[in-house]
Protein backbone atom coordinates (compact mmCIF):
# COMPACT_ATOMS: atom_id res chain seq x y z
CA UNK A 1 0.00 0.00 0.00
CA UNK A 2 1.36 3.39 -0.99
CA UNK A 3 1.20 6.64 0.94
CA UNK A 4 0.36 9.46 -1.46
CA UNK A 5 -0.58 13.15 -1.45
CA UNK A 6 -3.86 14.21 -3.05
CA UNK A 7 -3.99 17.85 -4.18
CA UNK A 8 -7.44 19.36 -4.68
CA UNK A 9 -8.15 22.49 -6.68
CA UNK A 10 -11.02 25.00 -6.99
CA UNK A 11 -14.44 23.67 -5.88
CA UNK A 12 -12.96 20.30 -4.90
CA UNK A 13 -10.69 22.04 -2.38
CA UNK A 14 -13.64 24.10 -1.10
CA UNK A 15 -15.80 20.99 -0.66
CA UNK A 16 -13.10 19.08 1.23
CA UNK A 17 -11.96 22.12 3.21
CA UNK A 18 -8.33 21.24 2.41
CA UNK A 19 -5.90 21.71 -0.45
CA UNK A 20 -3.78 18.62 0.36
CA UNK A 21 -4.73 15.28 1.86
CA UNK A 22 -2.50 12.34 2.70
CA UNK A 23 -3.99 8.98 1.72
CA UNK A 24 -3.09 5.32 1.36
CA UNK A 25 -3.99 2.89 -1.39
CA UNK A 26 -2.76 0.43 -3.98
CA UNK A 27 -4.29 2.20 -6.97
CA UNK A 28 -6.00 5.45 -7.90
CA UNK A 29 -9.52 4.03 -7.57
CA UNK A 30 -8.88 2.90 -4.01
CA UNK A 31 -7.55 6.33 -3.00
CA UNK A 32 -10.42 8.21 -4.65
CA UNK A 33 -13.00 5.92 -3.04
CA UNK A 34 -11.41 6.53 0.37
CA UNK A 35 -11.40 10.27 -0.34
CA UNK A 36 -15.11 10.44 -1.15
CA UNK A 37 -15.97 8.37 1.93
CA UNK A 38 -14.09 10.83 4.18
CA UNK A 39 -15.27 14.05 2.51
CA UNK A 40 -18.99 14.35 1.93
CA UNK A 41 -19.98 15.90 -1.38
CA UNK A 42 -16.80 15.05 -3.27
CA UNK A 43 -18.30 11.91 -4.81
CA UNK A 44 -20.70 13.68 -7.13
CA UNK A 45 -17.98 16.15 -8.13
CA UNK A 46 -15.50 13.42 -9.09
CA UNK A 47 -17.63 10.50 -10.30
CA UNK A 48 -20.69 9.99 -12.49
CA UNK A 49 -22.54 6.75 -13.22
CA UNK A 50 -19.81 5.68 -15.69
CA UNK A 51 -16.77 6.34 -13.49
CA UNK A 52 -14.74 9.54 -13.45
CA UNK A 53 -16.64 12.58 -14.66
CA UNK A 54 -15.38 13.28 -18.18
CA UNK A 55 -14.54 16.87 -17.27
CA UNK A 56 -12.38 16.07 -14.22
CA UNK A 57 -8.65 16.03 -14.94
CA UNK A 58 -6.77 13.57 -12.76
CA UNK A 59 -3.00 13.46 -12.84
CA UNK A 60 -0.51 11.21 -11.08
CA UNK A 61 2.93 12.80 -10.90
CA UNK A 62 1.96 15.25 -13.62
CA UNK A 63 0.72 12.64 -16.11
CA UNK A 64 -2.97 12.35 -16.96
CA UNK A 65 -4.47 9.03 -15.89
CA UNK A 66 -6.09 8.96 -19.33
CA UNK A 67 -2.55 8.24 -20.56
CA UNK A 68 -2.07 5.61 -17.85
CA UNK A 69 -4.48 2.98 -16.54
CA UNK A 70 -7.29 5.25 -15.35
CA UNK A 71 -8.66 4.25 -11.96
CA UNK A 72 -6.44 1.16 -12.03
CA UNK A 73 -3.25 3.26 -12.10
CA UNK A 74 -0.89 1.67 -9.56
CA UNK A 75 0.50 4.05 -6.95
CA UNK A 76 3.88 4.19 -5.23
CA UNK A 77 4.97 5.84 -1.99
CA UNK A 78 5.36 9.58 -2.47
CA UNK A 79 3.18 9.83 -5.60
CA UNK A 80 1.20 13.02 -6.02
CA UNK A 81 -2.38 12.92 -7.29
CA UNK A 82 -3.85 16.19 -8.58
CA UNK A 83 -7.59 16.64 -9.17
CA UNK A 84 -8.64 19.54 -11.40
CA UNK A 85 -12.32 20.37 -11.95
CA UNK A 86 -13.32 22.30 -15.05
CA UNK A 87 -12.44 25.96 -14.82
CA UNK A 88 -14.11 28.71 -16.74
CA UNK A 89 -13.56 32.40 -16.91
CA UNK A 90 -12.55 35.10 -19.21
Amino acid sequence: MATVTVKLFANLREQAGKAKIEANGHDLGEVLNWLIEKHEGLGELIFDSNGLHPFIHVMVNGISVKDKDGLETILNDGDEIALFPPVSGG
